[in-house]
């Protein structure tokens, strides 16, 4: 009897025991075609996600935007604190025809949940080299295999004050967005949590908004991070992804610090006295042909004419992938959203948080007339006496003056990073920051 009850104690720690936590291994080069140039075509990424990744037998999952994949993980002896593996996978475009083969050798290092490193192989005969998006995650999935949400948390055990949500685009699996490193930098820097999701569309009201409040409930469990279920979100995403952040402001805006939405429309709806409050970040392509910048500009108008605080940016010269310029200022704005409206030491691990009203008083304008006509035109919103439902609401004047050079057309200003280095900085290391002369006149 008392070996039995043991046993069946054995039992339920098992059951109730978390899933311990996957590497996931984004490669946006890994699956190409021969192009005209000789080079290939980028056509999707490699995303891997591997269980038991410590051991020396991992698990592997594998998908990519279309097509069937399958891969297979030869784990080789590393040096503590590194992770070297041989991958090779197979893509199938269409059924019945024979899969495209490649092989990946990746030489990762793992500190904590942040994973950094390199890789080189090849695909369909092609030369691949580069450094792939990663991290430590969890999984949650409401219909697999393509229907789910990715966390990538920047610290395993610290309390988070919030979560960045990025939407997919239509039809597309995104859940590795919760491995590029731009987000994670500012993820990092915030104590902010990541998430990239898998094929939702942007109705937030017909069942999508729920999925991801359950998915969020389900991940605060796994990852022992209870404060998930309630913490504020900062929502993004391009095209389908754009929509569904505006639609989820406008479906919960309690939850809800900031959003950008990158060429992605939705009607704008009657806005309630929070939706509208929240501040929000619109951009268009000039010429984008999927998702036209009459689109935008209407949502923008609909919105500002209620009071929305929401500025739009259409984008020189751009069809539909997103403006290379625009993810600077979507991080800076963001970062200055956190800043004003996470309340100092509160806590979401018991319940939700209630977010700090914006500063009105900090707040600017701009003239959406001028982008064309030299510098685009932005004032102060106090005391401003003309039509300010006609222009962009920007946080505060350092918003504003780097909306001016995104907004304003011709390239005034041009952000990059210094030698080519990546977004993340790593524990001790130096920072490089390059400055060039804007045009005439004085420029800080």
């Amino acid at each position: 009897h008392v070996r039995f009850l043991f046993a069946l104690l054995l039992a339920a720690a098992a059951i109730a025991a978390p899933p311990a936590p996957r590497l996931a291994i984004s490669i946006e080069r890994a699956i190409t075609r021969p192009g005209r140039n000789g080079k290939g075509d980028l056509i999707r990424p490699l995303v891997l996600i591997l269980s038991n990744w410590e051991g020396t037998a991992p698990g592997i999952e594998a998908y990519s935007y279309a097509g069937t994949v399958k891969a297979e993980c030869l784990r080789l002896n590393s040096p503590a604190g590194q992770w070297n593996a041989n991958v090779k996978y197979a893509v199938t475009e269409e059924v019945g025809k024979p899969p495209f083969q490649g092989e990946v050798r990746l030489r990762l290092k793992i500190d904590g949940a942040i994973v950094r490193g390199g890789y080189q192989g090849t695909f369909n005969g092609m030369p691949l080299a580069g450094q792939p998006g990663a991290g430590i995650v969890f999984e949650h999935m409401y219909q697999p295999p393509h229907q789910g949400l990715l966390l990538w948390l920047p610290h395993l055990q610290n309390e988070v004050k919030g979560i960045v949500i990025w939407g997919n685009g239509a039809n597309l699996d995104d859940r590795q967005a919760a491995l590029r490193e731009e987000l994670q930098a500012f993820a990092a820097a915030n104590s902010l949590a990541l998430i990239g999701t898998g094929e939702m569309n942007p109705w937030m009201s017909q069942g999508e908004g729920q999925r991801i409040l359950d998915g969020l409930k389900a991940l605060a469990a796994m990852s022992g991070h209870p404060e998930l279920e309630y913490a504020p979100i900062f929502f993004m995403g391009h095209s389908n992804g754009g929509a569904m952040s505006v639609a989820f402001n406008q479906w919960l805006p309690s939850r809800v610090a900031g959003f950008v939405a990158s060429h992605g429309s939705v009607g704008p709806g009657a806005l309630s006295p929070e939706a509208k409050a929240n501040p929000g970040v619109l951009t268009a392509g000039e010429v984008d042909q999927k998702i036209p910048p009459e689109f935008i500009e209407r949502l923008f108008k609909g919105m500002r004419a209620q009071g929305a605080h929401v500025c739009l940016v259409v984008e020189q010269a751009e069809d539909h992938p997103p403006g290379a310029g625009s993810m600077p200022f979507f991080l800076f704005f963001l970062q200055r959203v956190a800043e004003q409206r996470l309340p100092p030491g509160a806590s979401a691990a018991h319940g939700p948080v209630k977010l700090l009203p914006l500063d009105a008083g900090r707040a600017w304008l701009a003239d959406n007339a001028t982008w064309k006509q030299g510098i685009a035109r932005i004032v102060p919103a106090a005391g401003f006496s003309g039509d300010a439902a006609a222009m962009s609401w920007l946080l505060d004047k350092d918003v504003a003056f780097l909306y001016r050079g995104i907004a304003t057309y011709n390239n005034p200003l041009k952000l990059e990073r210094a030698a080519g280095h990546g977004a993340a900085y790593l524990r001790n290391e130096p920072v490089t920051v390059e400055a060039t002369a804007l045009g005439e006149g004085k420029w800080k």
